[in-house]
């Protein structure tokens, strides 16, 4: 379920980076495919730490070993 989770906001998240990218610059008058091509230059570094964010916060929960109910209960 954790990987689901993870899997499926690292796609969503990014996409939504890059489709506003792309938009813009096709706002701009540039054709399609190098509105992709320039955005995607300019986004590489922010999506790839958008994935690292999100990983730092979803993978320290894999590693608490009490089922989601006991956990709750117990920080209670």
């Amino acid at each position: 379920m954790l990987g689901l989770v993870l899997a499926i906001g690292l796609v969503v998240d990014d996409a939504i980076v890059v489709v506003e990218g792309v938009q813009r610059h096709i706002e701009e008058g540039l054709a399609p495919k190098d509105a992709a091509l320039k955005a995607m230059k300019e986004l590489s570094g922010p999506v790839v730490g958008i994935a690292l964010v999100l990983a730092s916060v979803f993978v320290p929960t894999a590693f608490i070993r009490a089922s989601p109910g006991d956990f709750i209960n117990n920080s209670l």
